[in-house]
C-alpha cells in the first residue's frame, strides 16, 4: 500500500513504542525491513515514541530524514492520539513538498 501512496519514495519509517511488547516491537521492525527490502526502499527508520512528548520529535526526525512515509504500528499511545498523529503528518508532508521544490 505504502508504494501505491508514495510510488516515487526511497525512504520510510516505522513509528513504534520501545515500552511496548518487546517481542512484538522486534516482530514489527522485522516486518517492515522485509516489506522495505521487498519494494526496493534505500532507507527504513525506526522511529521511537513512548510518551506525548515524544511525537514531537518523531515528525523533526521524519522531516530530516526527508522519509516518503510512515508506519504507525498498532500500540493504545498512537491509536490514542490519531488525530495529533493526522495533523503532524499533514504538516510533514506539506514541508517535504516545499523543501524538495
Amino acid at each position: 500500500m505504502l508504494r501505491e501512496l508514495v510510488p516515487t519514495t526511497t525512504v520510510m519509517a516505522v513509528l513504534v513504542n520501545p515500552t511496548a511488547n518487546p517481542a512484538n516491537v522486534e516482530v514489527e521492525l522485522r516486518q517492515a525491513e522485509a516489506a522495505a527490502n521487498s519494494l526496493g526502499l534505500q532507507a527504513i527508520y525506526a522511529l521511537q515514541a513512548s510518551t506525548e512528548p515524544d511525537l514531537d520529535g518523531v515528525f523533526s526526525t521524519l522531516i530530516q530524514q526527508r522519509a516518503g512515509g510512515l508506519v504507525i504500528t498498532a500500540d493504545t499511545l498512537f491509536s490514542g492520539k490519531s488525530a495529533q498523529l493526522a495533523a503532524f503528518a499533514t504538516q510533514c508532508r506539506q514541508y517535504l513538498r516545499i523543501a524538495s521544490s
